[in-house]
């Protein structure tokens, strides 16, 4: 009842103005009133109040932008205790109480946010940014957490949060909004899991030809991998992928360029590393022939013993018992051909 006179006693007194002065200074005194009003009402209808109010300040900015109170306001000064800011503070604190009173995972999440502004330590802030942007998409709130990611300053927090982003994005077959939080992603490895994931996930939902043109953006992506191990194991990612989205041809190619990247690898270790990795990738596949060819380029004596036994172990599970035992034959360490 007495926010409806408030309202009605601020009517009156617009309706009696002509004058821009004159009308901003009944929103001043009508915003004073909700404030006021405000210390003494219970959580909710405080918070409605101060909201009242600060819809009042900005109605004074924008319609009435010439007068004293508009120039003030707009500038940040403060005109007795009323101001842009203390009022902003205000609603801060009054969404607090109400989430106290009334606790949901949306104002619990304000609340974390609105603390994590304050912390000093810039890579701190960012990390607890970090974990809120990610609580936020668990919640469902993709555009909120869009909004966190904002206010990350560390890229690696930040590529990693939209990653996140556009993962959700892609599961909940918002492809288009997944696709644009990808632009956003500046490191080219996680940018080109990313454009996996979402093609993956095209495929699933049985959109082919927009699956397809998003595995050739990850492909064009991994190019600019400049480190080539890790270029190996993205492209690797991107043919299992394919697989999984019976798109066998495209695997095929994808999984011969990453064995032409990893043997073009000059250091021995990450070469052997890389092919192990395209190897046991085709043996999961169920492309043994191919695996096994891969593995005659792992010099390293354990390492093609290991990928020898994952290929015979994939065969077993594919029920082709007699192919796996001539690859056993060709482990040369005996305790491991047992």
């Amino acid at each position: 009842m007495k926010n409806l006179l408030i309202a009605i006693f601020g009517v009156i007194l617009l309706a009696g103005c002509s004058d821009p002065e004159e009308r901003a200074n009944a929103l001043f005194v009508k915003a004073q009133k909700e404030l006021s009003q405000a210390q003494t009402q219970e959580p909710a209808q405080a918070l409605k109040s101060i909201k009242a109010a600060r819809r009042d300040l900005d109605e004074i900015v924008n319609k009435f932008p010439s007068s004293s109170l508009a120039l003030k306001l707009a500038s940040g000064q403060a005109i007795g205790n009323v101001s842009m800011a203390g009022v902003d503070e205000r609603l801060v604190y009054a969404k607090n109480d109400v989430c106290w009173v009334s606790p949901s995972i949306g104002c619990v999440l304000d609340m974390a946010l609105a603390t994590a502004k304050g912390i000093e330590d810039a890579d701190f802030r960012a990390s607890m940014f970090t974990i809120i942007a990610e609580a936020q998409v668990k919640a469902g709130q993709i555009k909120q957490a869009l909004e966190t990611v904002t206010a990350i300053e560390n890229a690696d927090f930040r590529i990693y949060a939209l990653t996140v982003i556009a993962e959700a994005q892609a599961e909940a077959g918002q492809f288009k909004q997944a696709l644009e939080t990808v632009k956003n992603i500046e490191d080219a490895d996680r940018r080109t899991y990313a454009f996996t994931i979402i093609a993956k996930a095209q495929a699933e939902a049985g959109n082919n030809a927009e699956s397809t043109a998003t595995f050739k953006q990850a492909l064009e992506t991994a190019k600019g991998i400049e480190d080539a191990g890790w270029r190996v194991l993205a492209l690797v990612a991107i043919a299992k992928a394919q697989v999984e989205a019976g798109e066998n041809t495209g695997s095929t190619a994808t999984f011969k360029q990453a064995l032409e990247t990893a043997k073009g690898i000059e250091d021995a270790e990450w070469r052997v590393l890389a092919l192990a990795a395209i190897a046991k990738a085709q043996a999961e596949d169920w492309q043994f022939k191919q695996a096994l060819e891969t593995v005659k380029n792992i010099e390293d004596a354990d390492r093609r013993t290991y990928a020898l036994t994952i290929i015979a172990a994939a065969q077993v599970k594919a029920g082709k018992i007699k192919q796996a035992l001539e690859t056993v034959k060709g482990i040369e360490d005996a305790g491991f051909r047992i």
